[in-house]
Parts: structure tokens; C-alpha cells; sequence
């Protein structure tokens, strides 16, 4: 599973436009998931897509996800 970042945080968190593989042992919500891999709070991103579907921060990541885009303002 690839986790990306859409605007002025991907340079912040030094996360490379192709984003990070994730492998995950066990479901985790995504709030959980950003705290682990970058130690920020879910609420500095403006929100998050699994494919065209809008998700929060409860959104439960299995680890069979293509791809979630963790969206935050440009700049």
C-alpha cells in the first residue's frame, strides 16, 4: 500500500512525490497510521482519499488499500 501527501506537508514531512509503501501487521486507523509514520496529528492535513472516496481520520486502513492521498493546503 502506497500513503501520499498532496501539498506543502509532503515537503515538510520530507515525503517523496511517489509517496511510502506500507505494510501493516493489523488494521489501524488512519489518524493512528499518519501519528506513526510522521509523529503530526491527523488534523495538520485537510483530509484524505482512498481512491475517489473522501475518509477520516476513524477510517479504518486494512493494508489491502492501492493508495491513500493525505490532502493539505499548497503553499
Amino acid at each position: 500500500m502506497r500513503v501520499k501527501i498532496v501539498g506543502h506537508m509532503a515537503e515538510v514531512l520530507s515525503v517523496p512525490p511517489e509517496g511510502l509503501e506500507v505494510l501493516l501487521d493489523e488494521p489501524i486507523t488512519l489518524g493512528e497510521l499518519v501519528k506513526r509514520l510522521w509523529n503530526v496529528p491527523f488534523s495538520l492535513f485537510m483530509g484524505a482519499k482512498v481512491g475517489d472516496l473522501k475518509v477520516s481520520e476513524e477510517y479504518v486502513v486494512t493494508g489491502h488499500e492501492e493508495e491513500i492521498v493525505l490532502l493539505s493546503n499548497g503553499g
